[in-house]
């Protein structure tokens, strides 16, 4: 029994191994830039490889350039939160998109 089941375990863990390393994450270059008539703070997440891309404060005006996951179609997806826990949704981002970012200042209500 141990005769067929090993080979077909080894087997089963190269076909693995070597899937694995062949793939590589793709990584685009997306500008984001700060329509807002005021700073930001803004955290920018990226759902297809889960990780945070950015954290910090946005000048008015101003623009910075992150790198974000690829699908297998070559195209990436943003979400940008400012402090109050607003998002946009950015999706279908290509290498060298180019992405505004326009929050509404709460404190001038």
């Amino acid at each position: 029994m141990w005769k067929t089941i090993f080979p077909m375990i080894v087997w089963s863990l190269l076909v693995v191994c070597v899937a694995g390393g062949a793939t590589s994450q793709t990584l685009n270059r997306v500008v984001l830039y700060n329509r807002s008539h005021y700073s930001v703070h803004i955290i920018a997440y990226d759902p297809t490889c889960r990780i945070r891309v950015y954290q910090g404060l946005l000048a008015e005006g101003s623009s910075i350039i992150v790198r974000v996951c690829a699908s297998n179609r070559r195209l990436g997806s943003l979400i940008v939160y400012d402090v109050h826990g607003r998002n946009l949704r950015f999706s279908k981002l290509h290498d060298g998109s180019q992405v505004s970012v326009r929050f509404r200042n709460l404190s001038n209500r």
